[in-house]
């Protein structure tokens, strides 16, 4: 089903507007996930925090509650990637989005089924690529996203990208209302990524006192706030053990410091469980 606004995002994934719930580790479960699909937008679970008999029930508990599109985030250099793909595979997800770029032989397994395949790049060289290995379109985050893709503004990478293949973009990075998507669609994109909006709304697990945080910064938070001394990003949390290395990587994931601050909506709030019954 599509709404009154019709894009070729709509259109390959079957929901009602072109807006995308991003797949933010420790906050976007089955509760989060399924309030989006039933609005209308496109909801992604992000698995990479989960197990993979966790990833199974989370599917099941969105599937049980909706009958919406929705879409499952993968990192496609997970040892378990296949395993997942298989789970997607069999429980009919429609849409498959990657941090990383998934190999050509993980979009072409998902596209024989039928899912709908979306990498997240932050480079025109990255969306290229994906491009000619058959992913069916592409999420485009520019550096104020809260994902690991890089410093380029959206603004500036957003048509870069949009010049640089031939498949549908989704911008992310920056987004948090209609004036965004609306600029988003005059700039050629197909819809837009939102992850800390949503971040901030009723059916996130995050703790009400850091949406809070976030509304009362607004935009008043500082450019260019001081450097963390542990890693709290997806990949990591909810370990506050991991430090620094002395080249300025993180020993959990290896992304830098600057990276790992902006990704407020990918960090696990202080005090989150690691449990994804925490956010169900």
């Amino acid at each position: 089903m599509t709404g009154p606004l019709s894009t070729p995002l709509t259109r390959l994934t079957g929901v009602a507007h072109p807006v995308v719930q991003t797949g933010m580790g420790w906050v976007a479960g089955p509760r989060l996930v399924t309030a989006v699909a039933e609005a209308g937008a496109l909801g992604i679970l992000a698995s990479a925090t989960m197990t993979t008999g966790e990833l199974d029930t989370a599917i099941r508990k969105i599937k049980f509650r909706t009958d919406k599109p929705f879409g499952v985030n993968l990192r496609a250099d997970a040892s378990d990637a296949g395993d997942r793909v298989t789970l997607l595979i069999e429980h009919g997800v429609k849409v498959a989005s990657f941090a990383l770029a998934p190999r050509p032989e993980l979009i072409a397994r998902l596209r024989e089924h039928g899912v709908v395949v979306m990498p997240s790049v932050g480079a025109a060289k990255h969306a290229r690529r994906v491009a000619s290995w058959g992913a069916d379109l592409v999420m485009v985050q520019g550096g104020e996203g809260g994902g690991h893709t890089g410093p380029v503004p959206t603004s500036l990478l957003l048509p870069q990208v949009l010049d640089a293949v031939d498949i549908p973009v989704v911008a992310a990075g920056g987004y948090f209302d209609g004036r965004g998507l609306a600029a988003a669609l005059a700039y050629g994109a197909a819809g837009i990524g939102m992850g800390t909006r949503f971040l901030l709304t009723a059916d996130s697990s995050v703790p009400e006192h850091v949406k809070h945080r976030y509304l009362e910064f607004g935009w008043t938070a500082p450019s260019s706030p001081p450097r963390p001394t542990a890693c709290h990003t997806a990949c990591c949390a909810p370990s506050s053990s991991r430090t620094w290395k002395t080249n300025d990587r993180c020993t959990g994931c290896a992304a830098a410091p600057s990276m790992h601050w902006n990704s407020g909506a990918h960090s696990a709030p202080r005090g989150a469980s690691s449990s994804p019954t925490a956010y169900a």
